[in-house]
């Protein structure tokens, strides 16, 4: 299995999620801002965890 390819669709994916997520969560007024955090929070380690894997590899 190619890391980069599978990482890369992993990573389109993970963003489709996010995206869906966000959309069905978006009328609810009162919880979009802690939403929005975990989200970037997740992300963020996301990207690390992706750098992590090409530089261990």
């Amino acid at each position: 299995m190619n890391i980069r390819v599978s990482n890369r669709n992993y990573k389109i994916f993970i963003k489709h999620k996010i995206m869906f997520y966000v959309l069905k969560n978006y009328h609810c007024r009162k919880t979009k801002q802690f939403d929005i955090m975990r989200i970037l929070v997740i992300l963020h380690v996301l990207k690390i965890s992706t750098k992590n894997c090409y530089r261990s590899h």
